[in-house]
């Protein structure tokens, strides 16, 4: 597999490469902040709308994804979290293989609502398990129509 380019020029292509011929890092990057900022994408349910987030540093640039990710990735891994509640951060993320990767999804129990908004957060040095009500909106009057109509069972 080719190196990614450094310097001088576009980061996402494979040295040599078309527009068109993406390494899977450049892949791994977009496909992240499509999940968790694009609510048209498939898989938003289970990342934006859960409030997973990508870490400034990510957001910011490839560049910085690419910095701090290449070093450990190796052709055939995909990108994972370790904690499947928590964010898209260098201290969160791993490269595993697939089948590694499917061991560590969320599976509904007893204790998982049917709302992928409501979630129970695990037990941290900081606070006890809890439940989560997280909901994101469009605009601020969507949000106060929202807690208007929710109000009275707070």
């Amino acid at each position: 597999m080719k190196k990614l380019q450094q310097g001088g020029g576009p980061t996402h292509r494979l040295a040599g490469g078309s527009k068109t011929d993406r390494h899977p890092i450049y892949t791994a990057w977009a496909g992240l902040k499509q999940r968790c900022y694009n609510s048209k994408a498939q898989g938003y349910s289970h990342y934006g709308a859960r409030g997973i987030k990508v870490c400034d540093r990510w957001l910011e640039s490839f560049e910085n994804f690419r910095d701090d990710m290449l070093p450990t990735w190796q052709q055939g891994l995909e990108l994972d979290r370790t904690d499947n509640n928590g964010d898209y951060t260098l201290e969160n993320c791993k490269w595993v293989t697939s089948s590694a990767n499917a061991k560590n999804r969320r599976t509904k129990s007893i204790d998982q609502s049917l709302c992928s908004f409501i979630f129970k957060q695990k037990k941290t040095k900081n606070h006890s398990e809890r439940w989560v009500f997280k909901k994101l909106f469009v605009s601020k009057e969507e949000a106060e129509s929202f807690y208007l109509k929710i109000k009275d069972f707070l």
